[in-house]
């Protein structure tokens, strides 16, 4: 059996971060509240042990995807919010399908791109890398590159992680 509500309420008190954004999302126009949850404890009483951990899990995860280079911060926000989308849009249908699998398809919502992330990380460093003696990327080169080499750079990462094979095979596939 998973966490207790109070054991979850505990745990994301400890984190101000967390606690905010546990009621920024649980106050959001999604859940559309007609009362403000004012507490963690409400807040997660009213979401429940799965969505609070998909809360948790995204405002965990959201912290990997900022850049300090003007270049790079798009395209981390953007593949940030595509994750969270096809995150949420992947629980959704898969409460309609199969809910026993909801909290799983929202992972794998959240880590299908993960090659995209690794290779916006990697660019990242290698620019800052003066030896390197790279040009100037341009934002076109940097798309082909995410493009072509993001789904087998994910599938290697995630299965190098041992992370389950069907997580692997979403970003690969």
């Amino acid at each position: 059996t998973g966490p207790e509500i109070g054991e979850i309420v505990e745990m994301v008190s400890l984190d101000s971060k967390l606690s905010a954004s546990v009621l920024q999302t649980v106050n959001s126009p999604f859940y559309g509240l007609i009362t403000k949850k004012k507490t963690v404890a409400d807040a997660i009483t009213h979401l429940g042990v799965k969505e609070s951990g998909n809360v948790v899990t995204s405002a965990t995860l959201s912290k990997n995807f900022t850049s300090n280079d003007k270049q790079m911060q798009p395209f981390m926000l953007q593949l940030w919010r595509h994750n969270l989308g096809c995150a949420i849009g992947t629980q959704w249908l898969c409460n309609i399908v199969h809910e026993e699998l909801s909290a799983q398809a929202f992972l794998a919502g959240l880590l299908h791109d993960f090659g995209k992330l690794i290779l916006l990380s990697a660019i990242e460093k290698a620019k800052k890398d003066r030896t390197l003696g790279l040009p100037p990327l341009t934002n076109q080169l940097i798309y082909e590159t995410l493009s072509k080499f993001h789904a087998d750079q994910g599938f290697n990462l995630l299965e190098e992680m041992k992370l389950p094979q069907e997580y692997c095979s979403v970003a690969r596939d």
